[in-house]
């Protein structure tokens, strides 16, 4: 089966199956147990309420962000990096000098 995409003259989407969809070919699938989906929905939820709480709702955002904070404690820093770009967490310059 092939996905086709076109526009109509009235620029609605309209999408085809076709003979070969070579998209759906393409990867590794596996089966992926209930346990697994329920307990994932479940630590999404609870992502969910941290998001919301903080205000962070990109979750690939949240994640790293949650991972950065991990390692900074482990080092003993107190600042993350908010940016992409950078070392993800330092020690502040009053860190720093009170040691």
């Amino acid at each position: 089966m092939t996905l086709r995409f076109y526009f109509s003259d009235n620029n609605k989407l309209k999408v085809y199956l076709m003979s070969s969809l070579t998209i759906f070919e393409k990867g590794d699938y596996k089966p992926v147990s209930v346990a697994f989906r329920t307990h994932g929905i479940a630590a999404l939820e609870e992502i969910s309420k941290f998001q919301e709480h903080f205000g962070i709702y990109d979750t690939d955002t949240t994640i790293n962000s949650i991972r950065d904070a991990i390692i900074a404690n482990y080092l003993g820093y107190d600042l993350l990096n908010m940016d992409k770009h950078g070392f993800d967490a330092k020690k502040s310059k009053s860190n720093i000098i009170n040691k």
